[in-house]
Parts: structure tokens; C-alpha cells; sequence
């Protein structure tokens, strides 16, 4: 939602909590205690509260089904935010909550009452129990978990340290000094006014960034909520965390993992290390909507296996059908999130969450993001496989038609046997044209350590080009083989149906 308080600081940033010590205004919990104690202890992966916050109970809560709340929430993450969509992704979430607190259990098993032996709780027990007390202990999340999956019973040690915890936590305000609450206005003459302290840290020789003090950047984000991008002149570039001093003067730090720092746009000329146009770095594994069926989604999984880039990406088998059929089209909604057209394969990027599909678009994405040039051996051949491609795309896609003509339009007594030998008739030319190129040499064996292009790849995929049989990318994409795992599944009918054995 707005932050009109963190406007009125000229601050971007619009995740809480923050912390201001001064003219410094820290960002991001993790950053937070570091400026407390110089400590933390990083021990829960930042994924386990996207999975806590599925739990939410969306169902009887009101805020939930407002348009503000659901348009901030897209804003935030970059693309739609639907209940539905986090209330049907909940099992995922269960078995990572469940995962966690089998870990604190595995910690807390020998009887110690805190993380590291300690008497009393440490930054290390702080870092750890925030999800699992918001869970156990919240009123707003009662019911939240299956019991069947988390509870006291299963997990009697860590929901004892939760527990143990709550009441140092309230043992410690006993005696504390009770904090002064003051407007936000008063917040900003405050900062605003404060004067300006040294700083610890400074710009190393050896940062990667090749930054300078006093030079324009921008900052953000890189998992979720990137758009809102802080300006300002950087005064800090240190291992653990950026600094820079925004329009109001105000010194806003942030850590360096999972931010991006950038020389600002009219500033990039002139940084020591050039920074290109091209591809973003990428912090976290991009996703494919695939299904081992698709040809297309075949031709894309074996050239990244070529690439040698295939371990970046995450695959999601999924089912679509240009018509809504049981079981074929039950995934349109959530890969039309990423493409409109809701075809196979659709390429999902990890750093910002954008669709990119046509399969001939996301070979070029993944050849360039692997800055992988186009083999030198390919010469005068280069427009021969190219077109080649497109050919054996076309076959992929006569491929595809067949297959809906004899299963979804045979179901329906509206299958044209006529409309089905056509595009027989267009893979067998095709087929072909290959056999020609063979001839030509366009089309050559390749030594086991030379990638393919995606052009091979696709006619590949055709599973025509015999030489390929024995090739690691042939044999790990196939249609009855888990990609993910690599050991043989069984298809069904849909193979069957691909033989003219049924429908």
C-alpha cells in the first residue's frame, strides 16, 4: 500500500520494517540487525515466508478481495497477484513450512533451550523464529497449517522454543524502556534533521561493480517488488551493503544480496567497468512451461541442455489446449500470466518474472544470456540450418494439429481426416528436405563436446536425424523420460494417440 511517510523521506522502498539510526535509514530486516548488533546469522531462506504468507486465510478475510489490495499486491510483485492461485499453490508451501521445522527440530533435539546453547535468546534464535511464531502463536493464523503436516505433536521441541520464546520476549519489554511513538511528521523533522555521522565501511579497489564515490545510481530490489527503484549519490559500497544519499538528504543503506546497484542512466558512460545493454544478471533460476509431449518445449529443453545452461531453469510441466477441455487445458490461466497467447513453451525469467516465448525467441534469449556466439564452423551453412529451423518448426506444429484433430475433435465426431492427411503430407516433405540437406551438408554429425545450435535442435527433434539417438540432449528430452528426475515415465494415451492407435 502507499508509504506517504517514506515519500516524504524522498524513499522508494516500500517493504517494511525499516529502521532509521539517525540521518541513516537502514532497508530490509536483515540489514536491520546487522545495524543492531553487526551480527546475523542467515539462516532461513527468504522463500519460506513467500510460502508462510500463502497460508494466509484469504478465505475469511475482507481485505483480501479488495481491488486496492490485489492491485498493490500485482504492482508489487510484477505480475497478477490471485487468491486463488496463492490458496491452490498451498500444498508447495506446506511441505516447505513442514521441511523447516523439521530443521528446527533437528537443532533444538538435544534439549538445548536456544540455537546456540546460549542462556538466553541470540540473533541466531531471532533470524530463526519469526515465521514459525508467526504461524504457532499468531491468533490471525489459527488453522492456517494442516495438522496433519505441522503441529505440537509432530513438532513438540520447536514449538516448546517458540513458546520459550514468546514469554523472553515478553520477560525483556517488562524491563524495557517503552518506546516513544510519533507521528510521521515528527519522523521526518527528525531524520531530516539529524546531522550527518561517519560511516563504516567504504568503497573497495576491488568491488566488481567498478562504482565511485560521489557517482548517480539507482538501487532495487531483485526478487520482488523491483520497480520501486531508489536514486541517489553513492556514499558506501561496501561487501555487505550500499549506501546512498537520496534528494532530501537522507542516507538509506540496503544490503547487497538480493539488491541491484547500477550506475543511473545518464551515468553509465563513465563507470570504469562498462555496463552493456544487453541480457539483466540473472539472481534466481528462470521457469519453463513445458510438457514432454510439445515438440516445441523438446527443442528449448535440449538446447539449454546443450548450453550447458539447463540447471538454471526450473521445470513446470503444465497443460494447455486452445480450447478449455478436462485435463488438457487446466493451466491456461497460469501461463497466460506470462504469455497471452497460453502456449508451449513459455519461458518465465527469474529476476523479474516476464513471459518470453516462441520457442525461436527463447532459444536467442538463452543463447544470449549464456553469451554463447554462434559457432564459428557454421558459415555459408548458418541461413540453410536457419531455415531449416522454421521448417522443422512448421512440422512441429502439423504435429500438434494432428494431435488435437484425433483426440479433441474425434471426441467430438468433428475430426477431418482430410485436414489430418495434410499435414501428414507436410511433415513427409519435410522429412524430405532433410534428407537433402544431408546430402548438401548442412546437416552434420557433431562431435559430443560441440553444442548444437537451436536449429539442430529442432530438426532433432523430429527424432529423424539419426545420429542423434545417442546424444545426451536427445535422450534426456524425451517424451516418456522425466526431465526433471531422467527416469522413464509412462505417457499414456497421448503417445498412442501420436501413433494412430487411438482416437
Amino acid at each position: 500500500m502507499p508509504r506517504p511517510d517514506l515519500a516524504a523521506l524522498g524513499i522508494s522502498y516500500r517493504r517494511i520494517p525499516l529502521l532509521a539510526i539517525g540521518r541513516h535509514v537502514y532497508c530490509d530486516s536483515r540489514l536491520i540487525l546487522q545495524a543492531i548488533r553487526r551480527l546475523l546469522q542467515d539462516w532461513l531462506n527468504d522463500q519460506i515466508f513467500w510460502h508462510a504468507s500463502r497460508c494466509l486465510p484469504f478465505e475469511r478475510s475482507a481485505v483480501a478481495s479488495s481491488p486496492a489490495f490485489l492491485n498493490d499486491r500485482s504492482e508489487a510483485l510484477g505480475r497478477p497477484f490471485r487468491i486463488e492461485d496463492m490458496i491452490k499453490e498451498r500444498p508447495e508451501s506446506y511441505a516447505y513450512i513442514r521441511a523447516m521445522f523439521q530443521t528446527l527440530e533437528s537443532f533444538l533435539e538435544d534439549g538445548r533451550d536456544w540455537f546456540v546453547g546460549s542462556e538466553q535468546p541470540s540473533l541466531a534464535d531471532i533470524d530463526a523464529v519469526y515465521i514459525a511464531q508467526w504461524l504457532v502463536t499468531n491468533p490471525l493464523m489459527e488453522g492456517a497449517t494442516p495438522e496433519a503436516f505441522i503441529s505440537e505433536k509432530l513438532f513438540p521441541k520447536t514449538y516448546a522454543w517458540v513458546y520459550r520464546f514468546k514469554q523472553a520476549l515478553r520477560d525483556a519489554e517488562s524491563g524495557a524502556t517503552v518506546a516513544t511513538v510519533v507521528s510521521g511528521q515528527e519522523a521526518l523533522d527528525q531524520i531530516t534533521s539529524a546531522p550527518v555521522t561517519a560511516l563504516q565501511g567504504d568503497i573497495s579497489d576491488t568491488d566488481p561493480l567498478g562504482l565511485r564515490v560521489g557517482q548517480a545510481v539507482s538501487i532495487h530490489p531483485t526478487d520482488w517488488a523491483s520497480k520501486h527503484i531508489d536514486h541517489g549519490e553513492l556514499v558506501m559500497l561496501a561487501a555487505d551493503q550500499v549506501c546512498i544519499q537520496n534528494a532530501r538528504g537522507v542516507l538509506v543503506h540496503f544490503p547487497r544480496w538480493k539488491f541491484r546497484v547500477q550506475a543511473a542512466e545518464e551515468d553509465r558512460s563513465s563507470t570504469s567497468v562498462p555496463i552493456t545493454d544487453g541480457l539483466p544478471l540473472i539472481d534466481r533460476p528462470h521457469r519453463l512451461f513445458y510438457h514432454p509431449l510439445s515438440p516445441f518445449s523438446r527443442k528449448v529443453y535440449m538446447f539449454a541442455l546443450e548450453l550447458g545452461t539447463a540447471d538454471r531453469i526450473e521445470l513446470q510441466k503444465v497443460v494447455v489446449a486452445p480450447v478449455k477441455y478436462p485435463g488438457w487445458s487446466d493451466d491456461v490461466p497460469t501461463v497466460a500470466e506470462s504469455n497471452p497467447l497460453a502456449k508451449l513453451p513459455t519461458l518465465v525469467l527469474g529476476n523479474n518474472g516476464d513471459g518470453v516465448y516462441d520457442s525461436q525467441v527463447i532459444c536467442d534469449f538463452l543463447e544470449d544470456e549464456a553469451l554463447t556466439n554462434k559457432r564459428s564452423d557454421l558459415g555459408p551453412r548458418n541461413w540453410r540450418l536457419r531455415t531449416l529451423h522454421g521448417c522443422a518448426d512448421g512440422m512441429m506444429d502439423a504435429q500438434v494439429l494432428i494431435f488435437y484433430e484425433k483426440k479433441i475433435r474425434a471426441e467430438n465426431n468433428i475430426a477431418y481426416q482430410a485436414w489430418i492427411d495434410g499435414q501428414n503430407e507436410k511433415i513427409l516433405r519435410g522429412l524430405d528436405q532433410f534428407e537433402l540437406e544431408v546430402g548438401r551438408g548442412t546437416l552434420q554429425a557433431l562431435a559430443n563436446d560441440t553444442p548444437a545450435s537451436a536449429a539442430e535442435c529442432a530438426v532433432a527433434t523430429s527424432e529423424w536425424f539419426q545420429q542423434w539417438q545417442k546424444r545426451g540432449s536427445f535422450i534426456k528430452s524425451r517424451a516418456d523420460v522425466d526431465w526433471k528426475t531422467g527416469e522413464a515415465v509412462d505417457i499414456g494415451f497421448g503417445r498412442d494417440v501420436l501413433n494412430g492407435k487411438k482416437g
